[in-house]
């Protein structure tokens, strides 16, 4: 698979499992619901390329860093989108599809 196929894929993912949450976390914001499959769009490429080839630390401190940075841009958009508890939303929605992801890579070789 290219890098670009691989990252499509792990996008893919990462929005069937962030928009859902993204979308509840903008219940209370229904003018804001369309842009909650796209919170992932300006921070998922620097997660996927930039951190992997910057980071100076191992593995895990690079996944730990990466997260936080999407946590926290994401964070701000819902802020700015009016949700309420916004870092709490993306900081689940972080979780979740981080740690979906690491499950279905070890159960089917996927994402």
């Amino acid at each position: 698979m290219t890098p670009l196929a691989a990252w499509l894929s792990a996008f893919a993912f990462t929005l069937v499992v962030e928009a859902p949450l993204y979308r509840r976390a903008l219940r209370d914001t229904p003018a804001a619901h369309p842009w909650a499959p796209w919170l992932s769009v300006p921070t998922h490429p620097v997660v996927y390329f930039v951190f992997p080839a910057l980071w100076p630390g191992g593995p895990l401190t690079q996944t730990l860093a990466a997260e936080a940075f999407a946590v926290l841009a994401e964070g701000c958009l819902l802020h700015r989108l009016g949700a309420s508890r916004p870092m709490t939303w993306a900081l689940v929605a972080n979780i979740a599809s981080a740690g979906l992801g690491l499950v279905s890579r070890a159960l089917f070789g996927w994402p």
